[in-house]
């Protein structure tokens, strides 16, 4: 694969000259550093896809057309979040309560006051915080912080698939499908923590099946950035520890260490976070007082009995069921409710 093949080049500078065009047709971006920032981004993606031994020109394509869309969506989401409101970067209109809620108690922490709710959700807006304290209170780099943690998760996701299906196309088909997932490209294009969670996941389990000295940085920084911004999905981590059987040798030792690392700091954040850590495995943690009448989530109900009534450890025996519901199928049905979100949301329900 040469990163100067003339189809290359003539990718990049096509690629460019789209998101350029969607910048001046939907205004809300500076150009010239969210340009620069995309093509850092794409640089580092780049550098180390040529790194893995099961690269392809489809995968590299595959990437790109992702870069691509996903800087479009990040795009027309800022002017959706600024321009239609008369506002820019720094104060952007978001109607959706979560992003709302992250950004807003971001500049609270900022200011040092402290959000009048539980501490364990504001993680993420610590982490808004530290990215803030190098590019200034905007969201344009968050969004992309994002899109960055999308396509490594695509990398991870292939590097996984090679460790576990040998065969050479493999590790592509697997870019491919999971590229083609619209949760995951549209929340990699807005203010949600969801790309993030699915990175640390990735990581998490690529750390399992690694033997290399690079093992125990991705395992403790998989499970801190999971234990900051979303605690209660640290016991899904047991789940993707097997993952260990894949490696080498040593998987005793890899499981023994990975379980020590969660509890370590599931204990840390259970004191950071008002002491909810350990009961989190038998309650829901979840006020269900959002979860109003509606016919087409009633049938999932009807299915699955009250989902946000279950402790974490039956959700978990659950998620094949809800992966699949939730994760794979787009809802139409939802279309008027989620454009609140941004103006991507319109490609989650083709």
């Amino acid at each position: 694969l040469k990163s100067l093949n003339h189809s290359h080049i003539i990718a990049r500078i096509s690629a460019i000259t789209v998101i350029i065009a969607a910048m001046i047709m939907m205004p809300g971006v500076k150009i010239c550093p969210t340009l620069l920032t995309f093509c850092g981004v794409w640089i580092v993606i780049e550098i180390i896809y040529n790194k893995c031994q099961w690269k392809t020109a489809a995968g590299w394509y595959t990437l790109l057309a992702v870069m691509t869309i996903t800087s479009i969506g990040i795009v027309a989401n800022i002017y959706g979040f600024t321009t239609l409101y008369a506002t820019d970067t720094s104060l952007p209109e978001l109607v959706n309560t979560d992003q709302h809620r992250y950004f807003y108690n971001a500049l609270l922490l900022r200011n040092g006051i402290t959000p009048q709710e539980p501490a364990y959700q504001f993680g993420y807006s610590y982490f808004i915080l530290a990215i803030w304290k190098i590019t200034g209170v905007t969201i344009t780099p968050l969004l992309i912080v994002n899109q960055f943690a999308f396509l490594l998760t695509l990398l991870l996701t292939a590097d996984i698939t090679s460790k576990t299906v040998k065969h050479p196309s493999a590790p592509t088909i697997a870019i491919i499908l999971c590229a083609s997932v619209c949760y995951l490209l549209n929340h990699s294009t807005l203010l949600l923590k969801e790309s993030l969670v699915t990175l640390s996941l990735v990581c998490y389990a690529r750390a399992m099946m690694n033997d290399n000295k690079f093992r125990r940085i991705k395992l403790i920084s998989a499970v801190l950035l999971l234990g900051l911004i979303r605690f209660h999905w640290l016991p899904y981590l047991l789940v993707i520890t097997p993952a260990a059987y894949f490696s080498n040798k040593g998987y005793k030792k890899i499981i023994t260490e990975s379980l020590a690392v969660i509890i370590a700091v599931w204990t840390g954040f259970y004191f950071i976070y008002e002491n909810i850590a350990l009961n989190i495995i038998t309650s829901t943690g979840i006020e269900n007082s959002f979860v109003t009448d509606d016919n087409s989530r009633n049938a999932f109900w009807n299915i699955i009995g009250p989902y946000f009534d279950y402790p974490v450890w039956k959700k978990i025996l659950l998620t094949p069921i809800t992966a699949a519901v939730q994760v794979i199928t787009p809802f139409p049905w939802n279309y008027g409710r989620d454009m609140i979100y941004g103006l991507t949301q319109w490609y989650s329900h083709i």
